[in-house]
């Protein structure tokens, strides 16, 4: 299955987690970055040379059950990621990529494709005004309307991955580079449809309704008990 390209995937989160594990399930060749703060997490998936999945999907890598995604290459290095990539998935909280933006831009090579794996509202926009602004030219810049996986890290070295979208919308800026984009991702990720307005594909996505809400009518649980995770939310039919 293996396509010949070299990815990064850059965030070692619940979804950089699925990301990385998948490609490699795939035969992708994958390299694993994050910040050397995050250190604490790399360091488990290095001594074990990779991650162990536990799909409960069919479309994901493998199918159903524990699978073990090899990751020989995973570092704090993100200049060195970045230089020998094909492509670099950014996959961080959209309130982080200006600071991924910002480590990764003076590395960037013509014809490499950066993907906001998710982008957010405005990510591919906000990545091109930074490519511009420090004269980097010819990269390719799309991003999906939302991440792929649904899931959560399980421990050191393990995640979990309960849902994988079929059908996503993939906004590409320029619109004229979608081709191009196309030809790179639609082998190893058949889920993308071209769409014909990346802001449209940014506005589409869930993670607006999804997690704003939700925190906005627990605010005040938040405050007597302190920050928790989504999947926590007190959500009633009322």
């Amino acid at each position: 299955m293996a396509t010949g390209k070299r990815y990064t995937v850059i965030g070692a989160g619940n979804g950089g987690h699925a990301q990385a594990a998948e490609l490699s399930l795939k035969g992708c060749d994958v390299v694993l970055c994050d910040f050397p703060q995050f250190e604490d997490v790399l360091a488990p998936i290095r001594e074990a040379g990779g991650i162990t999945v536990t799909s409960g999907i069919d479309h994901f890598a493998g199918g159903k059950g524990e699978h073990f995604a090899a990751l020989p290459n995973v570092t704090t290095d993100i200049g060195a990621a970045v230089n020998g990539a094909d492509v670099v998935i950014v996959v961080v909280p959209c309130q982080y990529h200006e600071v991924v933006i910002d480590a990764c831009k003076g590395h960037l090579k013509s014809g490499q494709l950066v993907l906001l794996n998710p982008g957010g509202v405005g990510g591919a926009l906000l990545l091109r005004r930074a490519l511009a602004a420090g004269g980097v030219e010819g990269i390719l810049v799309a991003q999906p309307s939302d991440l792929l996986y649904g899931g959560r890290r399980a421990g050191p070295a393990k995640v979990n991955v309960g849902a994988k979208k079929k059908n996503v919308a993939l906004g590409v800026f320029p619109a004229s580079d979608s081709d191009a984009v196309m030809d790179i991702l639609g082998d190893d990720f058949p889920e993308y449809r071209p769409f014909d307005n990346v802001l449209a594909v940014g506005m589409s996505g869930p993670g607006m309704a999804v997690h704003p809400i939700p925190m906005i009518m627990n605010a005040v649980k938040i405050d007597q008990l302190g920050a928790y995770t989504y999947t926590s939310y007190d959500i009633t039919p009322s």
